[in-house]
């Protein structure tokens, strides 16, 4: 079956219009349907008239990139658009432009290669290419064929181009030494009859695209059900008025993007008498250190500074480019969710994301809670492989077999690995050795990765992490927030109605409340301040959906955050990590020693190395002291637990 978007070539309408440069289906690996395994009896060609054309000109593009380092790939197969006898054109690293032409004919004539010179000779490239190639799925047989390619070899070879002919049996010829390939493009059965035993052997380790995609089938599956159970937004998983089993929305479904707040660097010259904009080094060494000229190489009535401003960027845009990449944001602003969005986006058939489509519609998304690895390293007294971290997140949750495939779909090293939490672990030696492991990785074998941290945890790595890219999750807009809320009230309303509500009223009365919500956030700007945050912005859709009018000031909403962050918060950050601790069995006794701690920064008694900070080591014995005053007969070492535990 042909899948969507891939007609044929053919059309009656006929338009010139540019080449498309790089296109990123060109590169993609193939993507059609396998040729029917060979019978048992030993094949001599591969089936090429079986490929899609699409796989057919993919093919062209890896045997040209063997044969010399490609710098750019044209595409004029795009349907409805003049080929002028081109279907990939080429540009190799000396310059040079190499033509194909590629035709998945069952049979050839002489009069079908006179007619694919003369249309190449007829148009532009004829005078720039230095090279054509006629590719075909089917033998050069008859004996006229074969001296038309000769006629065509000597036509060509008087304008300075070189012509090469390529049928099933020379196409054959040449991709048997790519086992991988034949492994990509035809599948495994065909590699042994074609590459022999040894090849086979060979391969046995590797994921073909073929394995790959099942895993991603496999695994979309997977983070469908994982991500409901761990991330369902509101709580409506249950029965609606009907008695209908109601599931959880797919996050898919009800993700707002959110923008991203990334550093832009600018040098500017400053005349000397504005002295209010100066910055504070002002020292020839100073300036120069910043990458700026020493104060006596600028003009006389100038000084230079490099001004560092923020600006707000869509994560789209943010996406099309980064590889290592540390998101920062405070809790509740919707860390885990961006990555567990971008995981399912690109295993989606059709990808929200341009930049997912773009960059990554090949890769394979792994996922890791980073507490889970740092745990498991601390347990084992020894790092654990990143492997071994993530086929154990499997492995626990009883798919055994995935977790043996997703390894060896890392070693494939085309995946995005998604890090949730480089803040979460209670041993900073251990997170730190982790981390450098993860750069050294990624740097050695060029994978992609984001991870997320909370800002006091990047602060910590800036040392082991320096050439990391680091963006934080702005807070949510005006049309953010009204989007979000314009979504959740239509879910409610959908859920409330049941099978007896008409779409049209439901949306009416969804976009109704939504704009009383917001409405009602705007009656006090603390509270409209503190719903620029995803978590806190849904826990007060949830009490404006109760009836509860919203607090009045930011000390009357304190409750509702508070609960969120210490009990709803840590417990959903366990659960990501599969973490099965002792939680701190004593609320009161929590919150006492959370009380004590604030009091102490702000009296100045605890100083760290910023305002409002205070290291770990003092914050551990201010609280055990306190804990042991109320339990006196407590023992020491379940007493320092207790406060390790709380923080």
């Amino acid at each position: 079956m042909r899948k969507a978007g891939s007609r044929s070539k053919s059309s009656s309408t006929i338009r010139k219009s540019e080449p498309v440069e790089n296109p990123a289906w060109l590169y993609e690996s193939p993507d059609g349907n396998a040729p029917i395994p060979p019978v048992h009896t030993r094949p001599s060609l591969l089936p090429f008239a079986q490929l899609d054309w699409r796989d057919f000109e993919r093919l062209c593009l890896r045997l040209s990139e063997r044969e010399a380092k490609v710098e750019a790939a044209w595409s004029y197969g795009n349907t409805g658009y003049a080929q002028y006898g081109i279907d990939v054109l080429v540009r190799v690293e000396n310059g040079a432009f190499h033509v194909w032409q590629s035709k998945r004919y069952k049979k050839i004539s002489k009069t079908a290669i006179d007619d694919a010179v003369k249309l190449f000779l007829k148009h532009k490239w004829a005078k720039q290419a230095s090279r054509f190639v006629l590719a075909v799925a089917c033998e050069f047989e008859s004996p006229t064929v074969i001296d038309a390619i000769e006629a065509a070899r000597t036509t060509l070879k008087a304008q300075d181009i070189e012509f090469e002919a390529l049928d099933a049996s020379k196409l054959t010829e040449r991709i048997k030494l790519q086992p991988e390939l034949v492994d990509d493009f035809f599948d495994r059965p065909w590699v042994e009859p074609i590459c022999g035993l040894e090849a086979l052997e060979h391969l046995k380790n590797r994921f073909s695209r073929f394995n790959i995609a099942s895993v991603r089938t496999r695994l979309r599956s997977f983070y469908n059900s994982w991500i409901s159970t761990v991330d369902p937004g509101l709580p409506i998983v249950g029965h609606d008025p009907q008695g209908r089993v109601q599931a959880s929305i797919p996050i898919t479904e009800r993700y707002i993007q959110p923008d991203l707040i990334v550093p832009s660097t600018e040098s500017q010259i400053l005349p000397p008498e504005d002295w209010s904009v100066r910055e504070r080094k002002s020292s020839k060494d100073t300036v120069a250190e910043e990458g700026g000229k020493a104060l006596d190489q600028c003009d006389d009535a100038s000084s230079l500074r490099t001004a560092v401003r923020e600006r707000r960027m869509p994560l789209n845009d943010y996406l099309r480019s980064k590889t290592q990449v540390i998101v920062i944001g405070e809790a509740g602003s919707g860390k885990s969710s961006l990555l567990r969005f971008l995981a399912l986006d690109i295993l989606a058939e059709d990808p929200v994301l341009e930049s997912v489509r773009e960059r990554f519609a090949n890769a394979t998304p792994v996922g890791l809670p980073f507490a889970l690895w740092v745990r498991l390293s601390i347990d084992r007294g020894t790092p654990v492989s990143m492997e071994d971290a993530v086929a154990e997140f499997f492995r626990s949750q009883g798919e055994t077999d995935l977790s043996e495939d997703i390894g060896r779909v890392i070693n494939s090293q085309n995946i995005l690995l998604l890090v949730d939490g480089l803040d979460e672990s209670p041993d900073a030696t251990a997170t730190r050795t982790l981390i450098a492991v993860l750069t050294a990785m990624s740097g050695r074998n060029g994978i992609s990765i984001i991870a997320t941290s909370r800002p006091h945890g990047a602060r910590n790595l800036r040392e082991f992490a320096g050439s990391w890219e680091r963006c934080n999750l702005a807070a949510f807009s005006d049309a953010q927030r009204r989007a979000l809320a314009h979504l959740w009230f239509g879910v409610l309303e959908r859920f409330e109605a049941g099978s007896s509500g008409a779409e049209a009223h439901i949306k009416a009365r969804a976009e109704k409340k939504a704009d009383a919500f917001i409405t009602a956030l705007q009656v006090n700007s603390g509270i409209g301040s503190l719903s620029q945050t995803p978590l806190f912005l849904l826990a007060f859709l949830s009490l404006h959906r109760h009836g509860h009018t919203l607090p009045r000031n930011r000390f009357a909403a304190s409750r509702e955050i508070v609960d969120q962050l210490m009990e709803h918060q840590p417990g959903r950050r366990d659960i990501n990590a599969l973490s099965t601790r002792v939680s701190v069995g004593d609320s009161r006794l929590r919150n006492r020693v959370i009380a004590d701690f604030a009091f102490a920064l702000q009296a100045g008694e605890l100083r760290g190395a910023m305002p409002d900070a205070a290291t770990e080591e003092e914050a551990l014995v201010r609280a055990t002291a306190l804990i042991r005053e109320r339990q006196p007969n407590a023992d020491v070492d379940g007493i320092e637990a207790n406060a390790r535990d709380i923080f």
